[in-house]
């Protein structure tokens, strides 16, 4: 699947701040599913964590920030989106459509985000441009969240969306996958699963 890095704690800002324009110097004709990958950069702290906060609120986020910043992930895949658009943030589709007036938006290239949903986060080394991480790593993050639900399930017995032995049958099904297509259709099924 395509992934894009991002650095902390902006990556994380467009999975649980709803920041739905990511500003880029270079525009890409991709559209489509788009990994979240949040770089491992630790640089430069302080000054990106008072910039999120002033845009976010801003933007009219209330969150509370002391746990915003001490659940932040580096170096993996922590979510994914939809690509929908990629303008010049001086473009008349750009004003036509409101993107450039997203309190988010401030970058030569407006990569508008929709669909936005975290995703157990799995790690993967970051890349320079659009990247692609095999399904295969993501769908062991979902094994291990699954497991988890596992689990839970032992101890209280009860999971919302499946029972023990359907949950078993998708991780048997998940770890016989053999192609792409099987990958994928078993990391979206075991995304279903939650308790």
């Amino acid at each position: 699947m395509k992934a894009l890095s991002v650095r902390q704690p902006w990556a994380s800002a467009i999975i649980r701040l709803g920041k739905d324009v990511e500003n880029r110097l270079w525009r890409t004709p991709y559209r489509g599913p788009l990994l979240i990958h949040a770089g491992k950069a630790r640089n430069n702290r302080r000054e990106e964590n008072s910039a999120l906060q002033s845009v976010a609120e801003y933007a009219g986020v209330d969150v509370d920030w002391t746990k915003f910043f001490r659940e932040l992930r580096f170096g993996g895949i922590i979510g994914r989106a939809r690509l929908a658009d990629c303008v010049h943030i001086e473009s008349k589709r750009a004003r036509d459509k409101g993107y450039s007036s997203s309190p988010w938006a401030c970058g030569r290239y407006l990569w508008v985000l929709k669909d936005l949903e975290p995703l157990e986060f799995v790690s993967v080394a970051g890349q320079l441009n659009i990247f692609n991480v095999p399904v295969k790593e993501l769908l062991q993050g979902e094994v291990r969240r699954v497991e988890k639900i596992l689990s839970a399930y032992a101890e209280s017995g009860s999971c919302a969306t499946a029972t023990h032995a359907e949950i078993k049958d998708a991780m048997l099904r998940a770890s016989r996958a053999a192609t792409e297509e099987e990958l994928e259709r078993s990391w979206e099924e075991l995304r279903g699963i939650s308790l």
